[in-house]
């Protein structure tokens, strides 16, 4: 283990020692590859553990992209996740496209797992008029809110999915995650004072959400 007084820094150190040590066997084509998988990882665990990683101002994190691939990506799904606490309350609003499956769905971390809490798809939401989905996620059922997705205490992740079957004629929703209530100070769960990130997340996360 490397030796880091800084806990961030020390995961960081040991996750690069572990990368260094899987792209150094195979072939060159593996290699390369094996590199490209690591970057890829590295750029998804920083922008979901560190840039965005702050639950009082949520901003929801797309896994893949053209230029970052990472797990069993599918160019015809989109994954976004956002950090979330039980303390706040938020609000999912935007317009939806044209999904063949649109699913939100709660996790918290349990002794090391990543335990699904709640789960609502588009099939469970009502929309205005005009398309657009106004989602409450919180403790309690605001008095009034049409769509809820409950959280509990441990919860720390929103997950969403939206699966389409032709990208070229369906429209992507167009979704943003807001906290509702008065302003709280940042409180990024990848600070100095923080616990090292659990189970490689200072990689990236693993991919068990999907």
């Amino acid at each position: 283990m490397a030796s880091h007084k800084d806990p961030l820094a020390r995961a960081y150190a040991d996750a690069i020692a572990t990368a260094t040590e899987w792209v150094a066997v195979g072939t060159d084509t593996e290699r390369q590859r094996a590199r490209e998988f690591v970057l890829h990882a590295f750029s998804l665990g920083a922008e979901m553990w560190a840039l965005k990683a702050d639950p009082n101002d949520p901003r929801f994190t797309v896994w893949e992209h053209p230029w970052r691939k990472f797990g069993g990506d599918n160019p015809w799904t989109i994954y976004s996740c956002a950090p979330a606490s039980a303390e706040n309350t938020y609000e999912i609003r935007g317009l939806v496209g044209d999904p063949t499956y649109l699913g939100f769905q709660v996790y918290a971390n349990r002794a090391g797992l990543n335990v699904p809490t709640a789960n609502v798809s588009l099939d469970d939401l009502k929309l205005d008029g005009s398309g657009r989905l106004e989602l409450s996620v919180g403790r309690t059922r605001p008095p009034g809110a049409t769509n809820w997705l409950p959280l509990t205490d441990g919860d720390e992740l929103v997950m969403v999915r939206e699966y389409r079957h032709d990208p070229d004629a369906q429209r992507t929703s167009r979704l943003s995650l807001e906290r509702i209530g008065s302003p709280r100070a940042r409180s990024s769960r990848m600070t100095s004072a923080s616990p090292a990130p659990r189970n490689g997340h200072s990689t990236a996360c693993s991919g068990r959400w999907r």
